[in-house]
């Protein structure tokens, strides 16, 4: 099973350098890297030009240890500047040797009066993907995207999106996480059933949850229907981990599993439990 580096990775470029980051990710058990890199106002930047990302593929390469994603969170709605910086990414991931650029696409989980309706924000965010893809393919890249967002995260919002697109774009794919679906009432059952064929890497969380008429405190998020998730380490949580992995190997998935693991215990703790798991339901 190929677990990917994915949550503090890029903390440990920044506090540990090309090398040193290489070196951590081997000794947790890692096989490959996923690369978080914003580059909106307010974020530094790990990778901010084709020198440092051709310095940084050197690095990993030596040490054996790909890039297997590259993340960048972005609003396709809000920023009049996300289609420019994606096409730029996707060069970024080229010069990685990076199959895929994941990008978000409407980062809002609740909407608000006054946001778009489902089809206006689907329609222009679907002309912006598009273009992005396409400079992509230019270059090589696959762009994926995961269920996410007040829009995109359902079954039905994800495939409003994503049916049209893939009808115009013949490099596109999905980054499947298996905690946002929790949080719009769904499992992640339900969305693999619908797009395990087209899953390109996966996003591993767990999330507690309970129902409440108001957060049991100020660590807990909101869903539909007064639930409410609070981060865990994977196992202690919702997620049935055995029916999605059962789902992805029948569909002949054999990409990355990112660890995204944001819970309140020990990093490293959580790791080892995570890569435990998972192993046990190859």
């Amino acid at each position: 099973m190929n677990f990917t580096f994915y949550t503090q990775f890029t903390d440990a470029l920044f506090q540990f350098g090309h090398s040193g980051a290489a070196e951590y990710a081997k000794k947790l058990g890692y096989s490959s890297v996923e690369l978080f890199s914003p580059g909106g106002p307010g974020y530094p930047d790990i990778l901010p030009d084709h020198a440092t990302a051709h310095t940084l593929h050197e690095t990993l390469k030596k040490q054996e240890v790909p890039v297997a994603c590259y993340t960048v969170p972005t609003d396709l709605w809000h920023n009049p500047n996300a289609e420019k910086l994606l096409m730029y990414k996707a060069e970024l991931a080229s010069e990685l040797e990076c199959p895929y650029l994941h990008h978000t696409l409407f980062m809002s989980y609740n909407l608000k009066e006054g946001d778009p309706s489902y089809e206006e924000a689907r329609d222009r965010i679907l002309e912006s993907a598009a273009k992005v893809a396409d400079h992509a393919k230019k270059h090589g890249v696959t762009c994926i995207y995961e269920n996410q967002g007040g829009y995109f995260n359902s079954v039905e919002g994800f495939r409003g999106f994503f049916e049209p697109l893939k009808a115009r774009c013949s490099n596109v794919g999905i980054c499947a996480d298996v905690g946002n679906i929790l949080f719009v009432g769904e499992e992640p059952q339900d969305f693999l059933k619908e797009f395990a064929a087209d899953v390109k890497h996966v996003h591993i969380k767990d999330y507690r949850r309970v129902v409440s008429e108001t957060a049991p405190s100020p660590f807990w998020h909101p869903g539909k229907n007064n639930e409410w998730m609070q981060d865990c380490m994977v196992g202690d949580g919702v997620i049935d981990f055995a029916a999605c992995i059962k789902l992805l190997k029948e569909a002949g998935y054999n990409g990355g599993y990112g660890l995204e693991l944001v819970h309140p215990e020990p990093f490293e703790d959580g790791v080892v439990k995570a890569m435990e798991l998972l192993k046990g339901l190859e």
